[in-house]
C-alpha cells in the first residue's frame, strides 16, 4: 500500500487500513498484537470470522450455568496476558539498556583536551550538497572552557573560539573518527 506514484494529498483515505495493520501486527517483544492485548481475542478482519466468533461465544455461554463466570474467566485471562506483556516489555527494555550502556561512558573533559565536534549537516539541493556524504565530525578542537555538564567552549587549531558545543568524541591529534569508530583516547594539553 504505497502512495509514492499516486497523488499523496489523499493519504487519509488509506488511514483505516494503516490503523488496522498497526493493530493486528505482532509486537516483537510481546509476541502479541495490540488488539489482542486490549480485548483478549484477535481482531476480526474478515466477515466470515464473525460466524466462528459467534459460535465460540455461544458454546462458552451454554457451558456455564452462571453468566458472570465467563466474564470473570475473560477478565482473569486478560490479566494474565497483560502481566505477561509487562514482563516481556521489561525484558526488552533491559536488553536495550544493556546494549546502549555497553557503547556509552561518562567522560569529563579537562581544559586543553583535544576533541572532535559532531556535525549535523542538512541536505541542500540548491547547492548540490547531500548530508549523507558529508563529514560527520569536525576538528580537532581544543577545550578552552567548561560551561556545563557536557557543554564546552572550543578553540580551533588557530586558537579562535567557536560556539559553545556539546562534545562528541575525544580525539587523538591525528586520528579522525568515523561514524562507526569507538571512542578515541583524548590527548592532554
Amino acid at each position: 500500500m504505497s502512495n509514492i506514484e499516486e497523488d499523496q494529498r489523499y493519504w487519509d483515505v488509506e488511514l483505516s487500513k494503516v490503523a488496522c495493520a498497526l493493530r493486528t501486527a505482532k509486537n516483537e517483544a510481546t509476541r502479541k498484537t495490540s488488539y489482542f492485548i486490549n480485548f483478549g481475542f484477535e481482531m476480526i478482519d474478515d466477515g466470515r470470522q464473525y460466524a466462528l466468533q459467534r459460535n465460540r461465544m455461544f458454546l462458552t455461554d451454554s457451558e456455564d450455568s452462571e453468566g458472570d463466570a465467563d466474564g470473570n474467566r475473560h477478565f482473569n485471562r486478560l490479566a494474565r496476558i497483560r502481566y505477561d506483556v509487562r514482563r516481556r516489555l521489561q525484558n526488552a527494555r533491559n536488553r536495550a539498556k544493556r546494549y546502549y550502556d555497553r557503547k556509552r561512558r561518562d567522560v569529563i573533559y579537562e581544559l586543553g583536551d583535544v576533541v572532535w565536534k559532531r556535525e549535523y549537516p542538512t541536505t541542500d539541493a540548491s547547492k548540490h550538497f547531500a548530508a549523507k556524504l558529508a563529514k560527520r565530525y569536525m576538528g580537532p578542537f581544543r577545550i578552552s572552557n567548561r560551561i556545563g555538564a557536557n557543554v564546552y567552549e572550543l578553540n580551533d587549531p588557530q586558537g579562535q573560539p567557536i560556539l559553545l558545543l556539546s562534545v562528541a568524541f575525544d580525539a587523538g591529534s591525528e586520528i579522525e573518527p568515523t561514524a562507526t569508530s569507538p571512542l578515541i583516547g583524548h590527548s592532554g594539553p
